[in-house]
């Protein structure tokens, strides 16, 4: 049974790990860098975060490193999705939609943010 002791003992918790912790890092914004061989391949994978404690938070993009060294960071929420950039305009447009709305289940507000450019990147 969770009560009021066990959720402020484990806030208490988590503020000890971050006052504690002082190589404790934020993520930073990174906008993808789309190579010829990612055309190549026809899609890349995008990394999104969100910290956890606060909805109203900007989500942001981050590269595949940040991604990583925050893997198990808990105070992020996190999705990563694939991102098709090159094929026929309107299966991009639906292949990268159907992404989207999958990682909204995981992330709230990530189809907010890129709902308006589901052909960024495209290249025909």
């Amino acid at each position: 049974m969770i009560t009021d002791y066990n959720i402020s003992k484990r806030l208490i918790e988590i503020y000890n790990k971050i006052a504690s912790n002082t190589e404790f890092k934020f993520a930073t914004e990174v906008m993808p860098i789309i190579r010829k061989t990612d055309y190549d391949i026809g899609f890349i994978n995008r990394y999104f975060f969100r910290q956890v404690n606060n909805i109203a938070t900007k989500i942001i993009e981050v590269d595949k490193k940040q991604w990583t060294s925050f893997a198990s960071n808990s105070f992020y929420l996190k999705v990563s999705l694939r991102w098709k950039i090159t094929g026929r305009r309107d299966v991009v447009y639906e292949s990268n939609l159907k992404s989207l709305n999958e990682a909204n289940k995981v992330l709230p507000g990530v189809l907010d943010k890129l709902q308006n450019d589901l052909l960024q990147f495209y290249k025909p």
